[in-house]
Formats: C-alpha cells, structure tokens, sequence
C-alpha cells in the first residue's frame, strides 16, 4: 500500500488516481501521521456495505437477548441504519448509471 503526504497528492493527484483506480488504496499523511486513505469506490462502498451489515447484525443480536420492548431511540437507530444502507444502494445504482 503507498503512502504519501498531503502535498505529494496535490502535486501528483493524476499519478496517484491512477494507483487509486487501479485497486491499490492510498494512505495521506500529515505531519507524518495517517489522517485519510483513497480507494476505488467499489471498494469503499463494499467496505461501507459490510460495516452497516455488522452493525445491523448487531442491533438485531441485542435486540434478541433483550426481552424488553424497543425503545423509540432504538426504532430511531433501526431507522437511521436503514436509510444508510438505502443510500448506499442509490450512490451504487447512480455510479452504475454514469
């Protein structure tokens, strides 16, 4: 994986989107230190895609160990992770589309 520092990427962006579209994510630095990381957007959607699904699959195991009745904080959460993920599917259909 490449690392390189914010003011590398703005005087190579071309090169390095290259790297990017090629698959390879990238890591920028500041002040020597990791502060962000590009990546093709299929993978970052994927990654997005994933970390919603464990997120949703961890509400619904705690919602299945808890006899309780919901809360209109955890309907707002259910809700709130719903259109997340409906809005990752309209940013994928949208690429898709392009």
């Amino acid at each position: 994986m490449l690392t390189v520092t914010s003011g590398s990427l703005q005087t190579k962006f071309g090169e390095i989107s290259n790297i990017v579209k090629s698959r390879e994510p990238v890591i920028i630095t500041e002040q020597d230190k990791p502060t962000m990381m590009l990546m093709a957007y299929d993978d970052g959607m994927e990654i997005l895609r994933q970390y919603h699904a464990k997120k949703f699959i961890a509400f619904l195991d705690e919602r299945a160990n808890n006899n309780e009745y919901t809360s209109d904080d955890e309907l707002a959460d259910l809700l709130a992770m719903i259109d997340e993920e409906r809005n990752l599917v309209y940013q994928e259909k949208l690429a898709n589309n392009a």
